[in-house]
């Protein structure tokens, strides 16, 4: 689980996850280690460890996170069947045990993966290019909503030359084009979200994969969400895996303009309710907290 902030949202998550305590469950929780939060609690709960790790956005510490997780369980000699990457800003639809339960004998994992550069893609060929075709330097991470509205402006310049990429999200961006693209006919792109439920062997192949060819990752480490396409194109190309094209999240973008998904409100309980899937985001007690309220008494009538 990777988180920056919100520690009694955090809180709140975890205990759903392990509560009532079981001893085939473990919550590995990375957070930020700029972030002063005091996790006690959360770190007292059973069945939790807390590992503070660098935060940060479009520079592979995403995915820098997510491997440093399955080499420490490795290392651990910590054995597992599924491995759920979840953000603090996640919250079960589901009880975890049933989201469990519906994990199939006969799938290696469930993630979403689509050939990036494929016209049919949802990013459509120019956002993969502008993505993972240019090295991106971060000129500022935050933006005002005044400064966001010029930049978006300035954007324009992307449309009438090959070399540079400008992109302004949270924060804003400078791309110069690539010409040492990883990416090939043996190595096909793919793209999806980060987010994902695997098992043991497809996160080893992973590891083994780095370990052999630590390429792939540190060309990401420049690009825009790298994180989107690193554990989609080692596992695709391996040409060995069981994957469900679904990786089991309510996750929507409807509305959002910082290329973030939208924050979740008790307007969204309806469609919440209706999804089959086992976790949502995001979530932000700041914003709307009555929606996990209700989620949480779903969860208990669901028992």
């Amino acid at each position: 689980m990777e988180s920056h902030h919100l520690p009694a949202q955090l809180e709140r998550l975890v205990t759903h996850l392990v509560d009532p305590p079981r001893d085939d469950v473990l919550v590995v929780v990375n957070h930020d280690s700029r972030s002063r939060d005091d996790l006690s609690k959360v770190a007292a709960l059973p069945g939790v460890v807390v590992r503070r790790s660098p935060g940060g956005y479009s520079d592979g510490s995403h995915i820098r996170r997510y491997l440093d997780t399955a080499a420490w369980l490795r290392d651990q000699g910590l054995r597992y069947e599924w491995l759920s990457n979840l953000s603090g800003q996640d919250y079960p639809l589901r009880p975890p045990r049933a989201f469990e339960d519906g994990l199939r004998e006969d799938v290696d994992g469930y993630l979403l993966a689509f050939p990036a550069f494929s016209p049919h893609s949802p990013w459509g060929p120019r956002l993969s290019t502008t993505r993972y075709h240019f090295r991106h330097s971060r000129l500022t991470d935050k933006l005002s909503p005044r400064a966001q509205q010029v930049a978006r402006g300035l954007q324009a310049v992307n449309y009438v030359q090959p070399w540079v990429r400008l992109t302004a999200s949270t924060g804003l961006t400078l791309g110069v084009r690539r010409h040492d693209v990883p990416f090939s006919r043996d190595l096909a792109c793919y793209g999806g979200s980060a987010w994902c439920t695997l098992r043991e062997g497809c996160v080893a192949y992973l590891l083994d994969y780095d370990a052999r060819d630590p390429g792939l990752r540190r060309y990401l480490a420049t690009t825009l969400a790298g994180d989107e396409v690193f554990i989609q194109t080692v596992l695709v190309n391996a040409r060995r895996f069981r994957l469900v094209q679904d990786n089991l999240r309510f996750i929507t973008f409807a509305g959002s303009t910082n290329n973030s998904p939208r924050t979740l409100t008790s307007a969204d309980l309806s469609s919440l309710r209706a999804s089959n899937a086992g976790f949502a985001r995001k979530f932000d007690t700041r914003v709307d907290a009555a929606v996990l309220d209700a989620l949480d008494a779903a969860l208990a009538a669901a028992g």
